[in-house]
């Protein structure tokens, strides 16, 4: 029988936040495998320093990447914009403001728009390089913004339960949506013409996976219910020609998980499919002893030759969570493979989500992953490596409690390696 952890079930809409866009912001832009073999991809990793960005979201462009987040790692919410020729090094190229920090980027209206959640802001750029806040748009009210999706000339932001147009990122309307509650977690251009995804609350621990559609961007329509959707969440959606992948999570207690990645594939954003994810590096299962164990498939993206989708892999102990960077990828979004864990991949200890994937791009040549780490810092793993990559310390273990006094013992951890 298994050792009662520490780590308990919280209340769903702390999860859905804590696992969105924006505090794990599913990223914009666009990667790809080789193959749908996932083991065949190598990464290497690159470790930003405490005192680095702090990027929630990035996109190809400009001069290679534009990157949008937080300003530090300490208690000041300020924004943060940089550019990077490489996704190695980066260039602030916006001053901090305050009260603001940066969940999603998108290539769309004048350039670039950015947003930031709360304050519900916009910031806009022809280049990457000079930017400009909008002036604060009065519909946006007490919104809390998650992402922002650009095509056919329109803009759409979306956030919890409300959605937003624009065509130019300067001037914002709020669209008709069906009365609901619970929280759009991504929208993308595709489908009809744009599709969003995110979840309600069905019970105390309950969640269900909801998908709305639009012709326009301005008048919304909710899909019907579907059983695919049922003791989930949809946190990342993106298209690509005529097809939709969307990804997430389910809880299944036959195999005792509470988090088990998952993705759903369409063609016209109303009927879903559930695509198959092999993952053989999930743990046991500790449903029944209430641990928040498992993986989250939250950042997404498409690339010529297939489809990488990137996340938080948990596994609880006794009074704390190692949370490691998983990567899953597909070449046609139906059978995904993990690649195999390894030290590189490994992010933090912790009580709480803490540590885990923000965003994913990818340019002609390469596919970023972005994150946060033990530090904290902004960590990126790019595909295929890179020089000047580096793996981690060990990280301490930590052992199952037990019933004897100060059974609960975790190994010291090792001298952390020098900010680079």
């Amino acid at each position: 029988m298994r050792a009662a952890r520490a780590v308990r079930l919280v209340p769903l809409v702390w999860l859905i936040t804590a696992c969105s866009p924006g505090v794990a912001p599913p990223g914009s832009a666009s990667p790809s495998p080789t193959s749908a073999s996932a083991g065949s991809m190598d990464w290497s990793r690159h470790d930003l320093g405490t005192e680095g960005p702090q990027i929630h979201s990035m996109v190809p462009g400009g001069p290679g990447y534009v990157g949008v987040g937080g300003a530090t790692f300490n208690d000041d919410p300020g924004s943060g914009i940089w550019t990077s020729e490489d996704a190695l090094t980066w260039t602030s190229v916006d001053p901090p403001r305050a009260d603001r920090s940066l969940v999603d980027i998108v290539a769309g209206g004048p350039g670039f728009v950015a947003i930031s959640a709360s304050p519900a802001a916009v910031w806009t750029s022809p280049e990457g390089l000079t930017w400009s806040e909008v002036e604060p748009e009065p519909d946006f009210g007490d919104a809390v913004l998650t992402a922002v999706a650009a095509g056919d000339g329109r803009l759409v932001a979306v956030g919890q339960g409300d959605i937003w147009t624009s065509s130019d990122g300067l001037a914002w309307q709020e669209a008709d949506v069906p009365a609901q509650e619970g929280t759009i977690s991504d929208v993308t251009a595709g489908g009809p013409g744009f599709v969003a995804v995110g979840s309600i609350t069905v019970g105390s621990m309950e969640a269900e996976g909801v998908v709305w559609t639009s012709v326009d961007g301005r008048t919304w329509d909710r899909v019907a219910d579907r059983p695919e959707f049922v003791m989930s969440q949809l946190l990342a959606v993106k298209a690509h020609e005529t097809k939709l992948v969307a990804t997430g999570w389910t809880t299944d207690a036959e195999r005792e998980l509470f988090f088990t990645p998952s993705a759903w594939t369409s063609t016209d954003g109303l009927t879903w499919l559930r695509a198959t994810v092999n993952d053989d590096s999930l743990p046991s299962g500790g449903l029944a002893d209430g641990a928040l164990e498992g993986a989250v498939m939250s950042a997404l993206a498409r690339g010529p030759a297939g489809w990488v989708s990137a996340g938080t892999a948990l596994d609880a102990g006794p009074e704390s969570m190692t949370q490691d960077v998983a990567i899953w990828t597909t070449d046609n979004g139906d059978v995904w493979q993990r690649v195999p864990p390894h030290r590189r991949f490994e992010a933090g200890i912790s009580g709480s989500f803490r540590f885990g994937v923000s965003s994913v791009a990818a340019s002609d040549d390469r596919v970023v992953v972005v994150g946060r780490t033990d530090g904290p810092q902004t960590t990126l793993w790019i595909s295929p490596p890179q020089p000047g990559g580096s793996e981690p310390a060990p990280r301490p273990s930590v052992a199952v409690a037990t019933d004897e006094p100060g059974g609960v013992v975790a190994t010291p951890a090792p001298p952390a390696p020098a900010s680079p």
